[in-house]
């Protein structure tokens, strides 16, 4: 890959204009050492501008990318003005759990953009080092893996069903609707629920579509019949080769432990945020104010990143503090966003 597709994405990432699968190239980019030089380079060109163009008192540029390296291994405090050293070698960590969100409240605060409604777009594609957290119009959500790819139909939510195309592997968290059935077509297999937690593997290449529930109840079939219905724990194995289905119980969690990977999310809500960090960490999360939930932000979590660090990257975003009533209890408070 080119420096100068390199320099063309960030760019595309640092002005808020990439599209999602500009943002999913360069993150990848970002991982890998042969572009260290050029990040250098173009890091304090961006230094220069953004101190000519738009200072922000050094306190708060400070506390904002405390949060955002919390989990730094440095134990003396630094400035980052004072130390260019310590921004370049931490510059990949910060890209990945939130560089937009700290540059962008250098340059202007918290635009109104990030309030913005989510344009949808026909279709949702991962790359080998990515996986996405997909908010879907109806509110339901979808944990895309590594190399999958979701296709939205283009009636969505404008008739009486909802139908998604998937090839790869997908966590789904369907909103209930009992007029509209959520399906998923996965080759042959037509995969139907009203409101539930389902996980579906379907590789490129095998000949297996798998079918597992953590929730709720799910219909599997094709367009001609209904081959089994399962509940949480139970799963459908459909394989090509012998063209049947074989049912089976099993242990849910182990088939979706992908979930806790790394997940990049894509101008989501913090409501949705919300929900997977309480299933991630087994807390609860309470909202002294509900319009809260309705702010947007774009990032990607470490599998490796504590609750607390996560909790500050979303609070410094958007302007958000938590308190932890207890071990397993947090409260979210702030303006929120209308």
């Amino acid at each position: 890959m080119s420096i100068h597709r390199f320099r063309y994405l960030f760019q595309q990432y640092i002005k808020k204009i990439a599209s999602s699968d500009e943002i999913e190239e360069f993150l990848i980019m970002m991982k890998r050492e042969d572009y260290d030089d050029e990040v250098k380079i173009l890091l304090e060109e961006f230094w220069n501008q953004v101190a000519s163009d738009a200072p922000i008192p050094e306190e708060k540029a400070e506390r904002i990318f405390n949060s955002i390296m919390a989990s730094s291994i440095e134990k003396e405090p630094l400035s980052i003005f004072n130390s260019k050293t310590f921004w370049y070698r931490s510059v990949a960590a910060i890209f990945i759990v939130g560089l937009s969100a700290m540059f962008y409240l250098m340059r202007s605060g918290i635009p109104e953009s990030q309030q913005a409604k989510l344009v949808f777009e026909k279709s949702k594609t991962t790359n080998k080092l990515v996986r996405r957290f997909i908010n879907l119009p109806d509110g339901s959500s979808v944990i895309l893996n590594e190399n999958s790819r979701l296709e939205i139909s283009d009636s969505f939510g404008t008739n009486s069903k909802r139908q998604v195309y998937l090839s790869g592997e997908a966590y789904f968290d369907i909103a209930y609707d009992h007029s509209r059935p959520f399906i998923v077509y996965t080759g042959k297999i037509k995969t139907t629920v009203l409101g539930t937690a389902f996980n579906i593997k379907s590789s490129p290449g095998d000949k297996k579509v798998i079918i597992t529930v953590t929730r709720g109840k799910v219909k599997v079939g094709d367009n001609q019949k209904t081959y089994n219905v399962i509940v949480p724990d139970e799963q459908v194995v459909f394989d090509e080769s012998i063209n049947r289905p074989i049912k089976k119980p099993v242990k849910a969690e182990k088939f979706i432990e992908w979930t806790n990977g790394d997940i990049y999310f894509d101008d989501v809500s913090i409501r949705d945020v919300a929900k997977q960090l309480q299933e991630r960490f087994q807390v609860s999360i309470i909202f002294s104010n509900e319009q809260i939930k309705s702010c947007k932000f774009s990032a990607t979590f470490l599998k490796s990143q504590s609750l607390k660090q996560i909790l500050n990257i979303i609070g410094e975003f958007n302007q958000i503090k938590y308190q932890f009533k207890d071990d397993k209890t947090i409260i979210m408070s702030g303006l929120g966003c209308k």
